[in-house]
């Protein structure tokens, strides 16, 4: 899926409007979800899953073997780095 951004020039954002990503992924596991790293909605999805689990104090839930840290850490700068030019970490 990366070189689909690189092909259209670096959209990805665009590519996942006009495939209308958010109806391709719906029904994703977290676990496939985390092997799509070229879309800002998938990882939104993967938060908002995130999210979900720490709202239900699940905090030894793993994806693909990682703790719900090591998810954050690994995804963070994906399509949020420029929420973190200020060196703030999450």
């Amino acid at each position: 899926m990366a070189y689909i951004g690189i092909v259209l020039g670096g959209f990805p954002h665009e590519v996942y409007q006009s495939i209308d990503g958010d109806s391709i992924f719906k029904d994703y596991d977290i676990e496939n979800l985390m092997e799509v790293d070229v879309f800002r909605g998938t990882d939104e999805r993967i938060i908002d899953w995130a999210l979900e689990r720490l709202l239900d104090e699940n905090l030894n839930v793993e994806v693909n073997g990682l703790p719900l840290v090591d998810v954050f850490k690994s995804r963070k700068f994906k399509h949020f780095k420029d929420l973190h030019k200020d060196g703030s970490s999450l």
